[in-house]
């Protein structure tokens, strides 16, 4: 297979997924940053040669991984695995050589399923018990370190969300049961959720907070120059 439609394959196949990535073009290959699933993952391309490469921190992950990649192995005969222990961290790497969508496709499913059910369900454990006040503070706390271009880029996706979401909500404690309606769904139904969306959940929830005056803070302070429509 072509090298360009290696690149369009593995293109396809992580947004028909809906797995965030960034795509990097560096001395002849291609490098693919790809977001929530372990640690650290990258998918490099060079001609028709792929390999993933998987960063994991918890003993239960690596495990289950070791076992997907046996199973991979055995499957199909242009796979190749290794592991190998960087400081905290296990590196997995992953070598599909020839190329073939097959092979590449079960892969991401696997990484993906897993993954992405992982992700999802140890993201909002911590905040259950907090008062509705205790909680929002705190999501205003994690929002303001995030770098100010990110937190631009993120707002129109943040409104959408909190107008196909919250907007019929308008007491603290009804906007944080509703935003913990939709994390327990989305946990349930991990699959079918798109992952930018979920991460944005907890801020355009706070974004109805604050444009609804319950917290001491306003909409500069989540923006420094928002000049959007405020709805009531």
């Amino acid at each position: 297979m072509a090298k360009r439609n290696i690149e369009k394959a593995i293109e396809d196949t992580l947004k028909s997924r809906k797995i965030k990535y960034n795509k990097i073009k560096e001395n002849g290959f291609n490098q693919f940053v790809v977001h929530n699933i372990g640690e650290e993952m990258n998918i490099v391309q060079v001609d028709d040669f792929v390999s993933v490469k998987v960063s994991l921190l918890e003993e239960d992950d690596i495990k289950k991984l070791a076992n997907i990649l046996y199973r991979l192995g055995w499957t199909y005969k242009n796979v190749t695995y290794s592991k190998k222990r960087i400081e905290r961290m296990t590196l997995f790497t992953i070598d599909i050589y020839p190329y073939a969508d097959d092979t590449f496709v079960s892969a991401i499913d696997d990484l993906n399923t897993y993954f992405r059910s992982i992700n999802l369900s140890r993201y909002p454990v911590q905040s259950i018990e907090q008062s509705p006040k205790e909680f929002f503070l705190n999501e205003y706390k994690s929002f303001v370190q995030i770098p100010e271009a990110e937190r631009i880029s993120a707002l129109e996706s943040i409104l959408q969300i909190k107008e196909r979401y919250f907007r019929n909500v308008r007491s603290l404690k009804a906007i944080k049961d509703r935003l913990f309606e939709l994390k327990e769904f989305a946990i349930e139904n991990s699959n079918d959720v798109d992952l930018e969306e979920f991460f944005l959940l907890d801020f355009a929830a706070l974004f109805r907070v604050l444009e609804l005056g319950l917290l001491k803070l306003s909409l500069k302070d989540f923006f420094d120059n928002f000049k959007g429509e405020i709805r009531k």
